[in-house]
């Protein structure tokens, strides 16, 4: 995060335009946030709009960096009930208008804190910091991400009840030689792994 806040300040974050596909995106934030989820005991549901285009211009990267600072923030902040995301678009004259939105049943920010909260180093409550940790930097990035793609961000909550979010942002339709140039993956298949021996190494319990 503090990487990203000192590139984007210097302007060296840039926002590629490349084919992508948007429900790829939204599933690999799931996939990465699903254990987490369920470690804490709260549901996490994500749906995806049926009439969202298989196919956007745009950058998959920045857009996979807004989700997963909203969902991981909703889901850091929420200890029971749920977090619900939610991602649709509606297409317009040359291109769509993506609409997120993140709900939680977590702590909430307190109203008089709302208006701050997407600023830098500005956490939800006070002492945020010292029991959740984190650079409040996450939603600072995340509001400049979105704007820098035609777009803004707003926040609804309730101290106690939890918070919704709602970004949209732009994207372009790609022409059809585009659309077939976008690499797609291969759906998962089960395999039976019985008797095969796998070593893990990993930097953390997630």
């Amino acid at each position: 995060d503090l990487l990203d806040f000192a590139r984007l300040g210097a302007g060296q974050l840039p926002i590629e335009t490349i084919p992508y596909a948007p429900a790829e995106v939204v599933e690999e934030v799931r996939q990465m946030l699903y254990a987490r989820a369920r470690e804490k005991g709260i549901l996490l549901q994500v749906t995806v709009a049926s009439d969202l285009p298989p196919t956007l211009l745009g950058d998959p990267t920045r857009l996979r960096q807004v989700l997963l600072n909203l969902t991981s923030n909703a889901v850091k902040f929420t200890s029971h009930g749920s977090v619900r995301v939610t991602v649709r678009a509606d297409r317009e004259a040359e291109g769509a208008r993506l609409h997120i939105e993140v709900a939680d049943t977590g702590v909430g920010t307190p109203a008089d804190r709302q208006a701050a909260i997407f600023d830098p180093f500005v956490q939800a409550a006070s002492d945020a910091a010292r029991r959740f940790g984190g650079t409040g930097l996450g939603l600072a990035i995340v509001k400049e991400l979105v704007e820098r793609q035609d777009g803004h961000i707003t926040v609804e909550s309730v101290e106690g009840e939890g918070s919704t979010f709602r970004a949209d942002l732009w994207a372009g339709l790609p022409t059809a030689s585009q659309a077939a140039s976008q690499p797609t993956s291969a759906p998962a298949t089960p395999s039976d792994l019985t008797g095969v021996r796998i070593l893990v190494v990993e930097d953390n319990a997630t």
